[in-house]
């Protein structure tokens, strides 16, 4: 069976696709994309993938920009899209579909997904929850939870993103949460969840906290985290409570993280996109404290300390690389 592929690879394939409705690559460029192609079959996949969703948002694309365009012309307020659209029409080889569409994965690419969530948090905000049950819900930025209450349930699932959980006790019910795949289960307690697309990251600061993930189950108490990735759970780890929340106060702590994870942290703080250009960069282990108001510094300063490039695609789009886009 292969493996299956990998968030690194969709963003380099994103990056292709961009480059290649900007107009002909220089026979260089090009090498270099036929190279990549022929490096992992999982990679023509990936950019399979991103032109049927290119495909998917074109049309609506058009018609949302054709209406806001169209609405400009009536009046001085512009929905937040019609403002996004706007600057990159300006993109030399790119029609309003396809602008229509970069706007979309650049700025909101979780849009479409969002729509049946309960509470939803931009990036850079931090919102507080009141839950029915009396318990509190901090959801972190560019987040999307679900909630299920009454009837004997207390049930939330993190769609996306992170949060930070005080669970009422007292009650009768279980309080559940589910995180792709994993499925925690506590009377009263504090912890917090970290999503990464299927795994999941759970934390525990007080109580405990039971965690599972396909067959196996663990009970977490105060200062231990486990990890659920690819339907199985880690061993069990140490933590500093105060690292893993660290978030609530302002801050990103990283110990010995992979450079993916530094970057979907930094992401839901930066406007735009940040992406990595291959596979290799996305195990490399990062330790540092940044501000979570600054992610330009950090992400200047990732780049200095791991002597990675730093490139601008558009003011919108940035990617971290070491050597060639093949590489």
């Amino acid at each position: 069976m292969s493996e299956p592929m990998t968030e690194a690879q969709r963003d380099v394939a994103a990056t292709w696709l961009v480059r290649r409705q900007d107009g002909p690559l220089s026979a260089a460029d090009e090498a270099a994309f036929r190279s990549w192609i022929a490096a992992d079959p999982r990679h023509a996949e990936a950019l399979g993938e991103a032109e049927a969703l290119w495909r998917q948002l074109e049309e609506p694309g058009r018609r949302l920009a054709d209406r806001f365009a169209a609405d400009g012309r009536r009046q001085k307020r512009r929905s937040w899209l019609a403002t996004l659209l706007r600057p990159l029409v300006a993109l030399p080889a790119l029609g309003v579909a396809a602008c229509a569409a970069l706007a979309l994965w650049v700025f909101a690419p979780s849009a479409i997904a969002d729509l049946g969530a309960d509470a939803v948090t931009a990036r850079g905000e931090i919102r507080d929850l009141a839950l029915p049950d009396g318990s509190v819900l901090h959801l972190a930025a560019d987040s999307a939870v679900g909630l299920e209450f009454g009837d004997g349930r207390r049930q939330v699932e993190l769609r996306r993103g992170e949060a930070f959980f005080e669970v009422r006790p007292g009650l009768p019910a279980f309080f559940t949460v589910t995180a792709g795949d994993a499925r925690i289960r506590v009377v009263g307690t504090r912890f917090n969840v970290g999503r990464f697309g299927d795994d999941a990251e759970v934390t525990v600061t007080e109580g405990v906290v039971e965690v599972a993930a396909g067959p196996a189950t663990v009970r977490l108490t105060a200062g231990q985290q486990v990890a659920a990735e690819n339907g199985t759970l880690s061993a069990i780890g140490t933590v500093d409570p105060a690292d893993a929340t660290a978030w609530m106060q302002g801050r990103l702590v990283f110990h010995r993280r992979p450079l993916d994870r530094v970057i979907a942290a930094l992401q839901r703080q930066a406007p735009g996109r940040i992406m990595l250009s291959g596979d290799r960069l996305a195990g490399m282990r990062v330790s540092g404290t940044f501000p979570a108001g600054d992610p330009d510094g950090a992400l200047a300063a990732l780049s200095a300390s791991l002597d990675l490039g730093l490139t601008e695609v558009t003011p919108w789009v940035r990617i971290l690389r070491s050597g060639e886009t093949g590489s």
